[in-house]
């Protein structure tokens, strides 16, 4: 595995003519509507093939985890275990996507409610290599397959740098936020409400589809 990667850095950051595995190869992960590539899909491919997740992400709604709504109940079934952590930043993310997420039990979802929290990462553990996606896609529907968004994809070993300042990253902020409960999420929606009525305009005007219950 490890000769593997070595040879797809190699096309990724010294010579893209160098014959290598593409699945290994960093890349830019883009929504294009000429291609009809999209982030979604390279989300789906690797939640589809890893032990264990991880998210990082500012903004989710009911759009985004529709999207990701069949694979999430499949690594339910499959017991893969996965940790979620969603920000407050800007009173954005719906009530009713925290309370979906909080119905499984093979992921541990916790609100980090600083309001300056932004960040946006996907963490995939899959035998000796982890996958990142870093870049601008927040766990919504516009943002996995419409928004002109941009995102890097690495794949690394479990014993890189890279991945070790990742983990120690999340975990930081993850151990600041708290856990969800029906409590936290009742009185986040009163403070979600009144922002929606003060700032009508930041809201989009589409609706997301809605999940079942």
């Amino acid at each position: 595995m490890f000769n593997n990667l070595e040879q797809a850095l190699k096309t990724g950051f010294i010579d893209k003519d160098f014959s290598s595995d593409e699945r290994l190869q960093p890349r830019l992960l883009l929504n294009d509507k000429y291609t009809g590539t999209k982030v979604l899909s390279s989300l789906l491919e690797a939640l589809d093939t890893c032990d264990e997740f991880w998210f990082s992400v500012a903004f989710v709604t009911r759009g985004g985890l529709a999207c990701i709504h069949n694979k999430l109940i499949e690594l339910e079934a499959k017991g893969t275990k996965g940790k979620i952590l969603v920000s407050q930043y800007l009173n954005f993310t719906e009530p009713e996507a925290l309370r979906f997420l909080h119905r499984f039990h093979n992921i541990e979802t916790r609100f980090i409610q600083d309001h300056s929290f932004h960040g946006k990462g996907y963490m995939f553990k899959n035998s000796e290599r982890y996958e990142l996606i870093i870049g601008s896609s927040n766990l919504t529907g516009g943002a996995l397959c419409e928004n002109a968004e941009l995102n890097l994809k690495l794949t690394s070993s479990d014993n890189s740098g890279l991945i070790y300042e990742t983990i120690n990253s999340f975990g930081k902020f993850f151990e600041m936020a708290d856990p969800l409960t029906p409590n936290l999420i009742s009185n986040y929606e009163d403070t979600y409400k009144r922002h929606r009525q003060d700032h009508p305009q930041f809201y989009s005007k589409k609706q997301s589809p809605g999940l079942s219950d």
